[in-house]
């Protein structure tokens, strides 16, 4: 079940009397416990002696293959490349997500990884797909054009729509001419929600 501020002080309490055989060092122990700050107050634990760590090896494996790709600016690749396909799904996103996060990340890039891990042809994931997709139609690089205007047209989620044509509106030209396509081709069989926010994205009645 989902947990609660009221189950999380009682487990805590209950743990504390079991691990204590005395009643003194229990009520001891207790008194000491600043339940408000510890479950409400933003930030570190109340004795400031812990830090949380959101950083791992595997996050950094994940961060240094997309860089390393980045680095090469399409020209080469780096060490191990495979090892993209022996991850989890959150570190596949993670490798993506530093692919959006950096304007160096460009067509070139994406198709030398494309040449190597056929992401474009192979995804499946739908939280690989967004960020992959939204990242091609950034750098309107041609197979996740077709790719992302496919996907689009196969669902009407509004947390994948809206990052891919986001990216529409934000890059203009052709791809955006290329997107409003893809609205005015599914927007009959979009949910209401769907069709409004994509209209509102594209400027489109």
């Amino acid at each position: 079940m989902s947990i609660c501020a009221f189950r999380t002080r009682q487990t805590f309490s209950d743990f504390v009397e079991q691990y204590y055989t005395n009643p003194d060092t229990v009520d001891q122990v207790l008194s000491q416990i600043d339940y408000e700050t510890w479950i409400y107050v933003v930030g570190g634990d109340p004795t400031g002696t812990l830090a949380p760590l959101f950083q791992n090896s595997n996050i950094a494996a994940a961060q240094a293959l997309m860089n390393g790709y980045i680095s090469c600016a399409g020209a080469c690749s780096p060490s191990n490349p495979q090892q993209y396909n022996s991850w989890t799904s959150n570190l596949q996103v993670i490798f993506h997500q530093t692919c959006l996060s950096n304007f160096m990340c460009n067509a070139a890039v994406m198709t030398r990884i494309d040449s190597d891990l056929s992401i474009t042809s192979t995804a499946t994931d739908g939280e690989v797909r967004q960020r992959w997709y939204t990242a091609g139609v950034y750098n309107n690089y041609g197979p996740v054009m077709t790719a992302a205007g496919n996907w689009v047209a196969s669902m009407g989620r509004n947390k994948y729509l809206q990052p891919i044509f986001d990216a529409c509106a934000g890059t203009g030209g052709s791809v955006y001419t290329t997107c409003v396509g893809w609205y005015n081709a599914n927007k009959n069989w979009w949910t209401p929600l769907s069709r409004m926010l994509v209209a509102d994205i594209l400027n489109q009645p």
